[in-house]
């Protein structure tokens, strides 16, 4: 993708920004490295000094011994498990200088929640960084629209907010979309210039009948999806309907919300480097895999105060692209996320259905809105996939876009499945929550 001049800028600012994050004029790979060696012993020895659970986790200080970032391998994997048994002993300050803590109850998953804490420092590390990343696609004078939960401190949208009015932007915080409706209609009355939202939510407003006036208005200009999986049929749609430049985001609230984000290339997620250090590893056998090659993403947190994270396992299948970005980053460019680990369901011995090639699947056909997904007892002991489709358009030939659809799905693995359709409607669709979906299996049941 051809880089004009003032993208090109924006995109070596946010270099600059890691330069003087790590005091150098101009960033190289070999100072970042050097600076992410540092900080890693640093974070070594706090996590050692300072939170029970490495302190149990590792013989002896590894700060010792490490000299160099392959180094890090030696040590083992924090896991999602390992959060909901006992958050409490990550906690590496006292009680009463955690600013925020977040809850995550893990879908699917019975027992504790997932409990996050940050200090202040750290929800001021996340400003930082959404500043810079915004800053790429965001200028002074900017009317972006945030349609994630902002009304509490330290929320990622009060964190966002905060961060585009440093670029001089205003920022209208409406939270999760709740009437598709009145948010198209929002976008126009208030010439929103940008919006920060939520892929499958964002796709509902983009089929409201404002969709050809926003067009036509032009001054809609970015989206940037947040939060879940973007399947590439979501960005083109979105696209298409509002003729606006796309980017995604990809973080984690354990990532501290903010990961890496998309550079007008838009090949992939430049990373959050200067503080946290990213690693794909072969998830079956732990080890780490060469720069081009898929596996999943395990990142240590390298400045966070209240909760260190040490080789952290996401469940995300990514990889580096080992060629440099058109942008000329110094930066790592992690690809588009192809899915999750528990979103990988085996059908047979052998035979896996990945939910983001039938997101992607489903998704490219216009007339579908949402949808979720089962898989269930079929009939001759067969696994029947059980969809309900969400259409976006009553008048659509609706026996027709299900009879295409089986076909294509079909050809997604060898294994047999029997395929069930059916009809829901919005209200079926939970839109208020920050629901990621899920292959509900109820084989077993």
């Amino acid at each position: 993708m051809a880089m004009n001049q003032e993208n090109g800028n924006k995109v070596k600012n946010l270099d600059q920004w890691i330069g003087r994050k790590t005091n150098v004029s101009v960033l190289s790979r070999e100072q970042l490295d050097a600076y992410q060696l540092d900080c890693l012993k640093k974070t070594l020895d706090r996590a050692y000094l300072s939170s029970s659970y490495y302190h149990k986790k590792f013989s002896t200080n590894p700060v010792n011994w490490l000299s160099s970032l392959p180094g890090l391998r030696e040590l083992p994997f924090t896991t999602e498990k390992d959060l909901r048994m006992a958050p409490m002993d990550f906690l590496a300050i006292s009680p009463k200088n955690v600013k925020k803590i977040v809850t995550l109850k893990t879908s699917g998953t019975t027992g504790a929640s997932k409990r996050i804490f940050f200090s202040e420092a750290d929800l001021q590390l996340t400003v930082d960084f959404f500043e810079n990343g915004m800053g790429i696609f965001t200028q002074a004078g900017d009317r972006v629209l945030v349609l994630l939960p902002g009304t509490v401190p330290g929320s990622i949208g009060h964190l966002l907010k905060q961060a585009l009015e440093n670029l001089g932007a205003e920022a209208f915080i409406y939270g999760v979309v709740d009437d598709a409706k009145v948010v198209s209609k929002l976008i126009l009355q208030e010439k929103i210039t940008g919006i920060v939202g939520i892929p499958r939510q964002l796709l509902a407003v983009s089929q409201q009948d404002e969709a050809t006036a926003i067009k036509t208005a032009g001054h809609l200009r970015t989206v940037l999806l947040s939060t879940d999986y973007v399947s590439p049929a979501i960005s083109r749609r979105l696209h298409d309907s509002w003729g606006v430049q796309v980017y995604e985001h990809y973080g984690s609230t354990e990532m501290g919300y903010g990961g890496g984000v998309f550079c007008p290339a838009k090949i992939g997620y430049h990373l959050r480097e200067a503080d946290l250090y990213f690693e794909i590893i072969d998830p079956q056998s732990g080890l780490v895999v060469p720069d081009g090659q898929w596996g999943e993403v395990v990142f240590t947190t390298l400045s966070r105060q209240a909760m260190p994270l040490i080789r952290y396992r996401t469940g995300d299948f990514g990889r580096f692209i080992p060629d440099q970005c058109p942008c000329g980053t110094t930066l790592k460019t992690l690809s588009r996320i192809s899915g999750r680990q528990k979103n990988l369901v085996q059908l047979d011995g052998q035979t896996f259905l990945n939910l983001s090639d039938l997101e992607d699947l489903i998704f490219s056909q216009n007339q579908l809105l949402d949808f979720s997904v089962a898989l269930e007892e079929g009939t001759e002991s067969e696994t029947a996939l059980a969809l309900k489709l969400v259409f976006s358009d009553l008048s659509v030939h609706r026996e027709k876009v299900m009879t295409a659809l089986k076909k294509k799905i079909a050809e997604l693995t060898d294994f047999k499945v029997q395929i069930k359709i059916d009809e829901g409607d919005l209200a079926q669709v939970d839109q208020k929550a920050m629901r990621k979906e899920r292959i509900v299996d109820r084989r077993n049941e």
